[in-house]
């Protein structure tokens, strides 16, 4: 029984990298079946395969924890009970490590649609995400001083359950739930 011809079209022809890591904006117009990256070290190789991974696996939180932790990206962080303990700094894969409301990752297919492309930022919770996240974590978290890691991909949105709190900006004070 023939299943006809293979197909041609590739999975992702093109790739665009924005914000990620090292690349404030990086475009590839053309991949093939095969693409060879090349360059000395340092140029950003390994980033452009680890943004690969992330667009694969539509930004799964447990796959951009994993590559803090590959990179010893840690944060000293406060649990609801008081007890410092160690994180992944999700803050490492934004480029320029900018945490604010500005900071985005985006990446994707160069001409793609932006349902094609993934989209990866720090933003403020829905009310109702906000809600449940309250519940969830500290009771002394000043209002409006909440900040969740943001993934969006075909028209979905995911929302980590960690909470960015800052001090005006200044001092790291990432909670987390258990």
């Amino acid at each position: 029984m023939s299943e006809g011809p293979p197909s041609n079209h590739l999975h992702l022809p093109s790739l665009s990298i924005k914000g990620f890591r090292g690349f404030d904006d990086l475009s590839i117009p053309r991949l093939g079946r095969v693409t060879l990256l090349a360059g000395k070290n340092g140029v950003g190789k390994t980033t452009v395969l680890e943004a690969c991974r992330v667009y694969a696996a539509h930004g799964r939180h447990s796959v951009l924890s994993e590559l803090a932790r590959g990179h010893e990206e840690y944060s000293a962080v406060t649990d609801e009970d008081g007890d410092r303990r160690s994180m992944p700094n999700m803050e490492s894969l934004f480029h320029g490590r900018d945490p604010s409301l500005k900071g985005r990752i985006e990446i994707g297919p160069e001409n793609g649609s932006t349902g094609d492309r993934l989209r990866i930022e720090i933003a403020h919770p829905s009310k109702k995400q906000a809600a449940i996240l309250e519940r969830m974590g500290p009771d002394n978290l000043p209002e409006g001083d909440l900040r969740v890691l943001k993934t969006v991909f075909q028209g979905r949105e995911y929302v980590t359950p960690w909470l960015f709190a800052r001090d005006a900006w200044g001092s790291d004070r990432l909670r987390s739930s258990r």
